[in-house]
């Protein structure tokens, strides 16, 4: 058997990411090490032996498995993603800084919503490739859409994580986007969307809390914009060059969440502007690539699981360094690939096997 001629650019460029992401992210760690209220050695143990170890070895099986056979396995991936964000609620499941987001089980925690947001993709691509023609006449990817996300969106309010849902939404939008629907229902049938999007967004108080916030950027800078405020500082202070690998200041004790939402800051203020914008055009190129696959790949599912499954990385991470500059609200969205998360990582690298597994049939 003839071994399969992966997209090497868009390899690389991964490996570059994660790479990058190991040593940024043991970095931003070291700022918890001095807390004893943190358990740093669990945290090393959580992101580089269960995320990049177990999810390199689980990347590796998915990527053996191929990705024809994924598609069929597509309503069950889904359903078991259901159920297991519904366990939440059961003794299995946690609370952390006021969500229930997390299950634990046999000592090891991890977040369902992550299996959550891939199944979807997979969920969705699978089903408009079926049903092509009849996506491509008629209201029927529209409908599917607000059905997908509907459900979904059930067990998220209520643990809740309004983030997931817009992450659940703005993939599967992408997929319609690409999958040739008919533009005026997905732009009618949208903006009525994000209506209803921003009044559920806004009854939740620390939605409304995170767009006053935003708002009002210079003021509370010793509570709810304290976190924003300490990250401009950190970034700003690195100027052009930065004050060296392992040398921020912020990340000991004034940036919360060092090693998760705010590591960019933590890493433009140890390799300055220069390292911030190498590491935007890293993420940009990675994209691009991606993006480029799916356009060139003839086989449907596949180019809409690329399609959204990109679009789901390159938004998260986006948004991550946007509101770390300020650009916009704080909304726990992570730097994909380097923010801690064990199973995020492992989601995320699975991803990439998946992509490299697709791209074996195409020529770019």
């Amino acid at each position: 058997m003839k071994p399969r001629k992966i997209d090497k650019p868009f390899f690389f460029l991964s490996l570059a990411l994660i790479v990058s992401g190991v040593f940024i992210f043991y970095s931003a760690a070291l700022g918890f090490a001095s807390r004893k209220s943190i358990d740093y050695s669990n945290m090393i143990f959580n992101q580089l032996v269960i995320g990049l170890l177990a999810g390199s070895i689980i990347a590796f099986i998915v990527f053996s498995i191929r990705y024809k056979f994924l598609k069929k396995l597509a309503p069950f991936l889904f359903i078991i993603s259901l159920i297991a964000i519904f366990l939440v609620f059961t003794p299995l499941g946690y609370d952390y800084n006021g969500a229930r987001r997390w299950l634990s089980i046999a000592g090891v925690s991890f977040q369902p919503t992550e299996f959550l947001k891939i199944s979807t993709i997979i969920f969705f691509s699978a089903w408009i490739a079926k049903f092509q023609k009849r996506n491509e006449k008629t209201r029927f990817g529209v409908f599917s859409l607000i059905a997908v996300v509907a459900v979904s969106a059930i067990p998220l309010l209520l643990q809740p994580d309004f983030d997931a849902v817009l992450l659940v939404a703005v993939p599967l939008v992408a997929i319609l986007l690409v999958s040739k629907a008919p533009l005026k229902e997905i732009f009618a049938y949208g903006g009525i969307g994000l209506v209803l999007v921003l009044i559920v967004g806004m009854s939740f108080g620390h939605v409304r809390d995170r767009a006053v916030s935003f708002i009002n950027i210079n003021e509370d800078s010793r509570g709810a914009n304290f976190q924003v405020q300490q990250s401009l500082i950190a970034i700003g202070s690195g100027e052009i060059v930065g004050k060296g690998y392992g040398n921020s200041i912020q990340k000991f004790k004034y940036l919360p969440e060092a090693a998760g939402d705010s590591i960019f800051a933590v890493f433009a203020e140890e390799m300055g502007f220069i390292g911030g914008v190498l590491l935007i055009v890293l993420y940009t190129a990675w994209a691009l690539r991606g993006y480029k696959i799916a356009h060139k790949t003839k086989d449907n599912f596949s180019k809409y699981f690329i399609t959204g499954s990109v679009t789901l990385i390159i938004v998260q991470s986006f948004v991550n360094i946007a509101s770390m500059l300020g650009v916009l609200p704080v909304v726990g969205m992570p730097l994909v690939f380097i923010s801690l998360g064990g199973t995020a990582l492992m989601i995320n690298l699975c991803i990439v096997a998946i992509i490299l597994d697709m791209s074996s049939t195409v020529t770019v």
